[in-house]
């Protein structure tokens, strides 16, 4: 986990760097990586880079979003994908892959190399010098890594990515192996292509391609992201009936960004709306201490069990930033010198927006969408039956939600067999050490 603002101001103090007038932990983070990259030796450390980031669809206007979706214009659509964003540096030694996590230690952007070796030693000298941007996938919704099950790409491509180099490679052997989706460049034979056009660093990706092709046939797993001029929303809609996740649009005039969130680019993803009601809080903290910081929302689920759901921003439909600020301020009541929740909002109904369930019952990336005072606590019931179907999750009659036991029996997870039928004999037998 990346430390708090002060203690990286104070490590920065530390190592004697001039942290004069700057306002963000990326700025302090940024001058710690680029001091431990001088004490490196040289050529060890790969060029760090943050990858281009782009802003969700639904913060535009329905105006502007038609006008990005229309034919005819400078916007293209590509597919997109669903697992760990990573450079890839080509050298004339071998490949080498970074990711967007950034390590505690030196600041560097965590390093996958070794847990990728089949395209480590791609053979792609002759491009020693170009940075590539894309997204590791594994294209599998099930992966058992031995110890536990992963579901869904993200989190299968994710499980082999943080394993051992030695465990990545034993799961792939048996999974399949990781893909690499190219569908941006950063450099060119040493060349930096940053402040060119997207459009210009899409021919530069394709010609290097159809090079590839000419020397190799074997491009199982390195793939060039199929892009769409024509026709985008179709071909979101083909994508989402398919399982997909959604589509990138890109403007073609783009330059690459590496601050921020780019205007050039946006994402559209299929989302689902849940009503819940406000159940409780977090304090706040990153520039939100003495506020407080999540709203955490509950429903009833199909068993009548109250779940905590989600974790979501205080906002309101239409609000500029600065207004969600005083949103927030006015949601709060300093208690015995802590933030506190308003003891009126408790209770309040919200609808809010996110992209899909994960396993642990929750919403991913949840967002209010707006204020339901249409609505009571005892219209938010949720049937999580087929989610939990989804993810192989069952109940126990002591309330504990177990999944994928090797051997379970009469509805009891091992626990409450072992407790009730005093069997452990048995149990051992059948879960071999399983628990």
């Amino acid at each position: 986990m990346i430390r708090s603002m002060e203690d990286l101001i104070k490590e920065a103090k530390e190592c004697r760097l001039n942290i004069e007038g700057f306002k963000t932990k990326e700025e302090v983070i940024n001058a710690l990586a680029k001091h431990y990259a001088k004490a490196n030796r040289p050529g060890k450390t790969l060029l760090q880079i943050h990858p281009m980031l782009g802003r969700d669809i639904l913060d535009l206007s329905k105006e502007e979003q038609d006008k990005i979706l229309k034919d005819d214009n400078d916007w293209i659509a590509e597919k997109k994908l669903d697992g760990i964003r990573a450079i890839m540096h080509i050298g004339s030694r071998g490949n080498r892959f970074t990711t967007r996590e950034r390590s505690v230690k030196n600041y560097f952007f965590r390093e996958i190399t070794d847990n990728l070796p089949h395209l480590k030693d791609y053979p792609l000298g002759k491009w020693d010098g170009t940075i590539l941007d894309g997204e590791a996938v594994l294209e599998k919704q099930i992966v058992d890594t031995g110890s536990t099950k992963a579901y869904g790409t993200l989190s299968a491509t994710a499980a082999i990515c943080n394993a051992s180099p030695e465990k990545a490679k034993e799961i792939q052997e048996r999974a399949g192996w990781i893909n690499y989706h190219a569908f941006d460049i950063i450099k060119y034979k040493g060349v930096p292509l940053l402040n060119r056009p997207f459009g210009e660093r899409r021919k530069f990706l394709e010609e290097m391609f159809d090079e590839i092709r000419k020397e190799s046939s074997d491009l199982a797993n390195l793939i060039l992201v199929a892009q769409i001029a024509k026709n985008k929303r179709r071909y979101y809609n083909e994508i989402i009936n398919a399982g997909g996740e959604g589509i990138m649009l890109k403007n073609l005039n783009g330059l690459y960004q590496t601050k921020g969130r780019s205007k050039a680019m946006y994402k559209m993803k299929k989302h689902l709306t849940v009503d819940g009601w406000i159940s409780g809080y977090t304090e706040g903290r990153r520039g939100f201490e003495g506020l407080i910081g999540s709203l955490l929302i509950s429903v009833r689920d199909e068993e009548g069990i109250v779940r905590e759901i989600a974790g979501v921003s205080p906002n309101a439909e239409g609000l500029e930033p600065g207004e969600v600020l005083e949103l927030r301020k006015s949601m709060t009541e300093v208690v015995s010198g802590k933030p506190t929740l308003k003891k009126d909002y408790y209770g309040r109904v919200v609808e809010v927006l996110a992209y899909d369930w994960s396993k642990s019952l929750r919403l991913s990336h949840a967002r209010i969408l707006r204020w339901r005072p249409d609505k009571t606590q005892d219209e938010c019931i949720v049937d999580l039956s087929q989610v939990k179907r989804r993810f192989g999750i069952s109940r126990c009659i002591c309330g504990k939600p177990f999944r994928n036991f090797t051997w379970f029996e009469n509805g009891l997870c091992p626990e409450c067999f072992i407790k009730e039928e005093k069997k452990e004999e048995i149990l051992r037998e059948h879960l071999q050490g399983d628990i």
